[in-house]
């Protein structure tokens, strides 16, 4: 699947292009990663059990953690986290935020899954309706290909404005 990284450089390659008046780059950049970040420590304790033979955690808790990573649920936490901010940020941080989540949903649609996958049409449906074009540990190029074209961007942005 699309790491952290290339969920993040995606972020910077769509928003440190340009400035943008309404945008919060640095809100927009923690909306890439925050799916992973709720899902991702209780997936790994999840497969971390397989391997150790314990049970750490139910497979009904596993089932509830995909539902997180869906896009209606996360329109609702996007919502949630803005009130976190004053009341005059508040529009412009959801915004931000929810570009963010909705451009690594972009990025984890490609991927494909070997069991239950991501549940686009929750709460209407469990079925996924997109079949993605690699599978999730197939993912490595992508990766590289994100930094090549961060560490490209970076330089070209540093040697213009000297």
């Amino acid at each position: 699947m699309p790491d952290l990284l290339v969920h993040a450089a995606a972020g910077y390659l769509v928003v440190f292009r340009e400035k943008y008046k309404y945008l919060i780059p640095s809100i927009v950049l923690l909306g890439c990663i925050f799916p992973d970040l709720i899902r991702g420590p209780l997936l790994l304790g999840a497969n971390l059990q397989d391997s150790l033979g314990v049970r750490l955690i139910s497979s009904e808790a596993i089932i509830t953690l995909q539902i997180f990573h869906s896009p209606i649920p996360l329109v609702l936490q996007s919502w949630l986290f803005c009130f976190l901010f004053e009341r005059e940020l508040r529009l412009r941080v959801f915004v931000s935020f929810f570009l963010g989540v909705m451009l690594h949903l972009l990025l984890d649609a490609g991927q494909r899954a070997y069991h239950i996958s991501y549940l686009w049409l929750f709460p209407f449906s469990l079925e996924n309706p997109i079949r993605g074009l690699w599978w999730s540990d197939e993912s490595t190029w992508i990766t590289i290909i994100a930094a090549l074209a961060v560490v490209t961007l970076l330089g070209w942005r540093y040697f213009k404005f000297r």
